[in-house]
Parts: C-alpha cells; structure tokens; sequence
C-alpha cells in the first residue's frame, strides 16, 4: 500500500478539501480540480436539489479562526454530483448525506442496480443520458453525522448503523463507502463503533473524523444576538479551536482500529504542521474546510503544499503516549 492511498485509489499527497466547503457548483468543483489538492470532495447530497437553511446560516470569525454553519444539507442533487466531471483529473470522491435511510438506499439502487440504471436512462433530460455510461467518482463517503438538521445524529447510534449495514452490503454487492463520523465524547461508544466498523471492514473504505462540532453557538455583543439563525443560533463549529479534539479523535481511533481502516484527519488545518500533526496521529489523509473556504482553493492549497512538500518524513501513527516522568 502506498503512503496515501484508499482501498484501490492513489492520491499524489494527503491534501483534500472537506465535504461543505467550496464544493457545492460545478464551478467550485472545477475550482478544486484546477488546484493543488491531491483529491475532490463533493458537497453532501440529498436525492434533489435542496436549498438549505435559511440565511445567515455561515459565519467566520478572521482573529480566531473559528467558523459557525447551519448550512442544511445546500447541495445540487445526486445526480449533480454523479455525473460531474467527464474526465477525471484527480480522485473524485462523492459525498452522499440523504434526509433519511429510504433516500440513501434509492441513490445506492441508482449507482449499483444495474436494471435501475436502464431505467433511468429513458428517463433523464437529454444533456444528462449521454454522460450516464458509469459512476464517475473513485469513492464514496457516507455522511451520517451532520449536526444541522433537527434530527438525531445516526453515527451515535451503534444498533442502528449495524442493521443499516447488514441491510445494505446484503443487498449491493459492489457497496462500499466510507464515513463521515461526528466526535464521540465517550470512549466506550467508541469501542461499540469499532466492533461495527470490523465487523464490515471489507466495505468500510475509510472514516473521516471530524465533522463539526453540534450545536456550537457565537455572539455578536454589539448586535446583542447569535450570528447565524437556523435552529436558534446554534450551528456546526469549525476552524482552528476544534483541531484538538480532532486529533484525539484520529489517534484514538487509529488505536482503536489498529490500522485496518484507512482515516482521514478533519478539522483546523490551516498549515503543513496541522497536516503533519494529523498523519502523526494516524491519518492517511486530511479533509480542510474552514480554510479553504476562507480563502479558495487555490491559495489555500498552495500555502500549505508549498511548506509540506520537503517535510513529510514522520511516519503515519508514529505518535506515542508520553510516559510518566
């Protein structure tokens, strides 16, 4: 296996962008595949196109580096996302959310049922049947742990996940994903995810660790109110204050997992250290959002490829636990 590699797919370096973040058009997408990342992450979709939250629903902080979002799940749809692009300049990896469990078995019947996808040929518009020849992306990532939609978050539920998987690996043969996981709090849900996530190993790809964290919430003191407004003021939070909790979570599930799971390091990375630091604890890659966001694809790549390039010579997971003195 390659240093920076899923499952079957090569990436050149760890860098990627985070699901969310400058990757809901076509337009960012292109944004992303004209820079120096090493791969391409599609926003979250649902079925169809949806709109998201109200505005304000994003909001960044420029002195801490801290960002708040409700998004609610804005994306183009499905088929968007499945069918963009037509030539694959880098690994192309489609971000699937869906409003509930019925939706996410529709868009995997879409991708892997072989009579469905008949079907929808003779239905589809015109400009979209000539492209519809075969899945265009090279992976999956399942996200099941976003924080802004009023419901509860179905990575903490471990009796859920495993039935839900038992369901849909039985029914899709070629099924595989990876997962977008939300921070765990409490060690022992950790190890109930682990025993899951073996029990599948051969079809979970990757986990992806973190996604924002729930229910943060920002003042404005001169407006006297929160700073963004779906769901009360409380949204997602991200940026540089939540990398430290991203990292215990990378090491501790690198531990956990004991390697045979590919994971992908999410959260705070504004510079080669933060890249560094992650791949120290366990990461195969890393996911930035807040940063790229912030200042585009193509600056945000750059700073930090430019100082990472001569300086990966740490070895993944060689972080240890400091004994006592």
């Amino acid at each position: 296996m390659s240093f920076f590699q899923i499952d079957n797919i090569n990436f050149n370096g760890p860098l990627l962008n985070a699901a969310g973040c400058h990757c809901t058009t076509h337009q960012e997408l292109e944004d992303l595949f004209d820079s120096n990342s090493n791969g391409v992450i599609t926003k979250s979709c649902t079925l169809n196109e949806w709109s998201g939250n109200k505005h304000p629903k994003y909001y960044y902080n420029n002195i801490t580096k801290n960002s708040l979002n409700s998004n609610g799940l804005e994306n183009g749809g499905f088929e968007y996302y499945r069918q963009y692009p037509l030539e694959i300049k880098k690994p192309y990896i489609l971000s699937i959310a869906g409003w509930n469990n019925k939706e996410r078995e529709t868009i995997f019947k879409r991708l892997f049922d072989k009579n469905e996808n008949i079907n929808l040929k003779k239905n589809l518009k015109k400009n979209l049947k000539k492209n519809l020849k075969k899945n265009q992306f090279s992976l999956i990532e399942l996200n099941l742990s976003c924080p802004n939609l009023n419901k509860p978050i179905l990575a903490y539920k471990p009796n859920t996940m495993d039935e839900l998987f038992r369901k849909w690996f039985e029914k899709y043969n070629n099924l595989k994903f990876g997962l977008k996981l939300p921070p765990y709090m409490n060690f022992n849900l950790m190890e109930d995810m682990r025993d899951i996530f073996l029990k599948y190993e051969n079809r979970i790809q990757f986990l992806t660790c973190i996604n924002s964290i729930p229910n943060g919430m920002i003042i404005d003191r001169k407006k006297k109110e929160t700073v963004i407004a779906p769901k009360g003021g409380f949204g997602g939070l991200g940026g540089s204050s939540i990398k430290q909790n991203a990292l215990s979570q990378v090491f501790k599930w690198y531990e956990l997992l004991d390697d045979k799971i590919p994971i992908i390091g999410c959260g705070g990375i504004t510079n080669a250290n933060d890249v560094l630091d992650y791949i120290l604890c366990g990461a195969t890659l890393v996911q930035i959002g807040t940063y790229v966001k912030e200042l585009g694809p193509k600056l945000a790549f750059d700073n930090i490829n430019n100082s990472l390039i001569n300086n990966i010579s740490f070895q993944r997971g060689q972080c240890v636990i400091k004994e006592f003195e």
